[in-house]
């Protein structure tokens, strides 16, 4: 019985494992790339790293730096002269044959920067927003840092090989999500054909997207990716940038250092579909989380209190092997800050994951900003100017007053509807009275109109022959009645015959006595 017990045991497990052990469907991927990164695009938040710090050359995912800044300070209907210095020294590097005098828009470099990855159109962008080469590096340089890219240095606007323009993977998910927030971007980088119109040198020109993960007759093909850009050279091999939607989350999956086309494209679906399948989204609410208040000071002196709070919620990604309660939350390790400070300085949240997290997620802590507001101490109304100080007294007994008079209609208003509610019950009861009242008069006045045409004169008269006289006379003595007579009716009554016979009888008699006498 045992043994059978067993088998059973054994066939269930392994028909239904998810009953028997405490499994989960995917653990962290293992990926082929060097160095990989998956971002969730709205929060920043780091789902899965693989040596995302570590400095590699980025080849052609480096034109979304360059398309970024082409949108942040040119404008898409620019009319662009193409000069020798747009040319590209190497022919061996992709390009779409710009010549000199051609008119382009830089829409149209747009397109062909990002879908053919054209390095002579990157040039172009470069000259037309900055004036030269070196201008727009420095600009490119200036938004890396300004999206945290910190371990970023570029040395040219398309990416081909030099040994001091690196980048890495972390650096580069923050380059995109901060590019992919202008929409007209992620609508160039996820469109897979575009026809340049033609100009006053060259005839129309087809482009067509080299990531096969947008087309949808590709193997490759993920119906999830809404944007991507490729990058290869022999100092970087493959590298690759793309942008997935799924149920309103964006992820940003990065992936550098690929042995192979094929692993570029493997990693990068493996990276997705475990952000998109393992992961949650959960909601901070501002009741979990709880202010903290810190001194501001001018000098030697506390002049008020900055309170740090959370106003609205805050969302993050989980693994679904992660419970929300184990999350620990904690402010800045701050006490006091100086008034010249308190404008610009970022007050953030930190958020830390339990220990157990990191076996399937990132557990670096994560940022969220919080709201602050500023109290100044009372004490402090006496060092300011006296038309400083009736203002601001003035301010505070309005609002004191103000909460006062609504405090106060409020209590007014529930009272009122209480008094409302009580008299319409009342009201309600009273009316329900007299109604029944008036239907138990009503009643009591048909029963006594019965019992007074039972027991009417009247109505013994009317009644016919058959009626059962009163008990106290005898059955024999019941008599039929004829209705009288109208007073002016001439007809003698039945009982006015009877005695006129009578009489007419008694005189017959009589006469006949006297006839036999005489």
């Amino acid at each position: 019985m045992i043994k059978k017990l067993f088998c059973l045991f054994i066939v269930l497990s392994l028909i239904f494992p998810s009953v028997f052990t405490k499994s989960y469907a995917s653990e962290k991927p293992y990926l082929k790339s060097d160095s990989a990164i998956l971002m969730d695009a709205r929060t920043g938040q780091i789902l899965y790293e693989k040596q995302m710090d570590k400095v590699k050359y980025p080849a052609s995912i480096t034109k979304i730096a360059t398309i970024a800044l082409s949108f942040k300070y040119g404008n898409p209907d620019d009319k662009i002269v193409i000069s020798k210095d747009d040319y590209i020294s190497d022919l061996s590097a992709t390009h779409i044959a710009l010549i000199e005098g051609e008119q382009v828009t830089l829409r149209d470099m747009q397109y062909a920067a990002l879908l053919m990855s054209a390095n002579d159109a990157c040039n172009a962008i470069a000259r037309h927003i900055a004036g030269s080469q070196d201008a727009f590096i420095e600009k490119m340089n200036e938004f890396a840092k300004s999206a945290g890219a910190v371990s970023t240095n570029f040395t040219n606007p398309h990416g081909l090989p030099d040994e001091n323009h690196y980048t890495t993977a972390h650096d580069m998910a923050l380059i995109t999500r901060e590019a992919i927030k202008n929409p007209d971007f992620l609508k160039i980088m996820g469109t897979v054909t575009y026809e340049m119109p033609a100009n006053n040198k060259k005839p129309s020109r087809p482009f067509a997207n080299q990531d096969a993960m947008l087309k949808s007759f590709d193997p490759n093909y993920y119906k999830d990716a809404v944007g991507g850009k490729l990058g290869w050279t022999e100092e970087s091999r493959h590298t690759k940038v793309t942008v997935a939607t799924r149920n309103n989350r964006t992820l940003i999956a990065v992936v550098m250092d690929s042995i192979d086309p094929k692993a570029k494209y493997e990693d990068t679906r493996k990276l997705f579909d475990y952000g998109f399948d393992e992961f949650r989204e959960y909601t901070i609410s501002p009741q979990n989380v709880k202010s903290k208040q810190i001194d501001v000071t001018d000098g030697p002196n506390v002049i008020g209190t900055l309170n740090m709070y959370l106003s609205i919620p805050a969302k993050i990604a989980l693994h679904r092997s992660v419970s929300s309660k184990d999350i620990e939350y904690k402010f800045p390790d701050i006490t006091f800050i100086d008034k010249s400070q308190q404008d610009n300085c970022p007050i953030e949240m930190e958020i830390y994951l339990p220990d157990y997290a990191e076996e399937f997620m990132n557990n670096s802590p994560m940022k969220i900003k919080l709201d602050t507001s500023y109290t100044p101490l009372l004490s402090t109304v006496t060092e300011k100017p006296k038309k400083e100080q009736i203002q601001w007294l003035a301010l505070q007994i309005g609002e004191i007053s103000l909460i006062s008079l609504g405090v106060t209609a409020a209590i007014i208003v529930t009272f009122l509807f209480f008094v409302f509610i009580r008299n319409f019950t009342i009201l309600c009861r009273k009316k329900k009275h007299q109604k029944q009242l008036a239907a138990k008069r009503k009643k009591q006045m048909e029963t006594m109109r019965i019992i007074e045409r039972q027991t009417s004169p009247y109505k013994m008269r009317t009644t016919s022959t058959t009626m059962v006289p009163p008990r106290t006379q005898p059955k024999s003595q019941v008599h039929t009645k004829t209705p009288p007579y109208p007073k002016n009716h001439n007809r003698p009554s039945t009982q006015n015959k009877a005695n006129m016979a009578s009489k007419q009888n008694q005189k017959n008699i009589s006469q006949n006595r006297n006839h036999r006498i005489s």
